[in-house]
This record gives C-alpha cells, sequence and structure tokens, in this order.
C-alpha cells in the first residue's frame, strides 16, 4: 500500500499524487471527519453490512479519495496502488 505518511511529508509528492500540501490536508480533515460521521451514523445500517473496510480510519478515506479524484487511475490501478481487489 502507498504510504500516507510518505506522501504527506514530501511536499512535491503530495501535491502530485492529492493535490493539496500537508497542510492544506490536515485543513480538510476537520470538515471531511465531521461529514463522514455525520454519514456513517445516517446510515449504520450499511457500514456494518458486507465486508470489512481496507481503509482503517477517517484519515484513510480521506487520503484515497483525495488521490482517486488527483489521478483518476482505473480500478486496476487503483487497487493495485492501495492493495485491493476488485472483487
Amino acid at each position: 500500500m502507498i504510504s500516507k505518511e510518505k506522501v504527506l511529508k514530501n511536499p512535491r509528492m503530495s501535491q502530485a499524487l492529492l493535490g493539496v500540501s500537508h497542510q492544506e490536508f490536515k485543513t480538510l480533515f476537520v470538515p471531511f471527519g465531521l461529514a463522514y460521521l455525520s454519514l456513517k451514523e445516517e446510515i449504520k445500517h450499511n457500514f456494518t453490512k458486507g465486508r470489512k473496510s481496507i481503509l482503517q480510519d477517517i484519515e484513510e478515506n480521506l487520503f484515497f479519495i483525495l488521490f482517486y479524484l488527483k489521478t483518476y487511475p482505473t480500478y486496476d490501478v487503483l487497487g493495485a496502488v492501495f492493495n485491493v481487489s476488485s472483487a
């Protein structure tokens, strides 16, 4: 899996892969976290069904979304980078 810490510590890599600096990522984290928790509570029953998420916390979810929106990879590439299967 791609190292979130390594990317966020390197300004050039952070801009290239996420489109934001480390400081901007931290700034986005607060409103994203509030929205994520609100949505999770609203549709709680859907979060308990199916497979457990490979993304362990809210920060990893934000990282994943920014990476996807900035690089727009295919599902196969996304699976390889984040070590998940498409199944």
